[in-house]
């Protein structure tokens, strides 16, 4: 969550980000019955969480970010749900309609997963930090690029 954060704080600094934002509906309750808040928040399992949604004065931008290069096509399938979740959601409904943008947010580039992203209208972005780059260092130090997986 440091990543995304310190990604939205950079690069959107005047815009409201929600990090850990639930997107989509509630499942309606049972009919004729009322829920009470913690039987509903059990529900929330069938929203989706994406790791940041940031509102600017002309887009919403959905970002799912990963780090680790072997989970980076989940974060590409995840975003595109993510983004299509965006208009049942109703605690964004205020920002509608703009237009809804796809981002994956990874610090290294993967030629195949970039390239399904462009295929898909995802925007991957590619952006680390100190932090991040010693990780993966100690994490691959063998890793100079990511194979592809063709």
């Amino acid at each position: 969550m440091k990543y995304v954060s310190e990604y939205c704080y950079e690069f959107y600094p005047r815009d409201r980000v929600f990090l850990s934002k639930y997107v989509g509906t509630w499942p309606p309750p049972p009919e004729g019955e009322e829920l009470e808040e913690p039987d509903r928040r059990l529900l929330a399992v069938r929203r989706g969480r994406a790791d940041a949604v940031v509102v600017t004065s002309d887009r919403i931008i959905v970002i799912e970010a990963k780090i680790r290069p072997e989970r980076y096509p989940d974060g590409l399938a995840k975003v595109q749900i993510y983004k299509n979740l965006v208009e049942a959601t109703p605690e964004l409904a205020e920002y509608l309609p703009r237009p809804i943008e796809a981002v994956l947010l990874t610090p290294i580039l993967h030629p195949t997963v970039a390239k399904l992203a462009d295929e898909a209208g995802v925007k991957n972005v590619v952006w680390s930090t100190k932090d991040i780059d010693e990780y993966l260092r100690r994490l691959y130090p063998y890793l100079k690029q990511v194979p592809r997986y063709e």
